[in-house]
C-alpha cells in the first residue's frame, strides 16, 4: 500500500491508479479461477445428473410401449 501511494505522489494519480488496477487483477485472479472451476465441475455433474434422467425416462417409456403393445 505505501508504494502505491510513493507512486502517486512520485508519478501523479494515473499512473498510481493504473498500478492499483494491475495489483487488484493479479490478487483477486486465484479467486476467480477458483470460482470458475466449481462452477465448471457443478455443470459437469449437471451433465451427468441430465443423462442419469433422460436413461430412466427412457427405460419408463419402453415398459409403458411394451404394456400398451399387449
Amino acid at each position: 500500500m505505501e508504494e502505491i501511494i510513493k507512486v502517486v505522489v512520485d508519478n501523479g494519480l494515473g499512473i498510481g491508479s493504473f498500478i492499483a488496477l494491475i495489483i487488484f487483477i493479479f490478487k483477486y485472479q486465484d479467486k476467480n479461477n477458483e470460482s470458475m472451476k466449481k462452477i465448471a465441475d457443478t455443470l459437469v455433474q449437471i451433465q451427468i445428473s441430465m443423462a442419469t434422467m433422460t436413461d430412466r425416462i427412457d427405460k419408463i417409456e419402453e415398459k409403458i410401449n411394451r404394456k400398451e403393445e399387449n
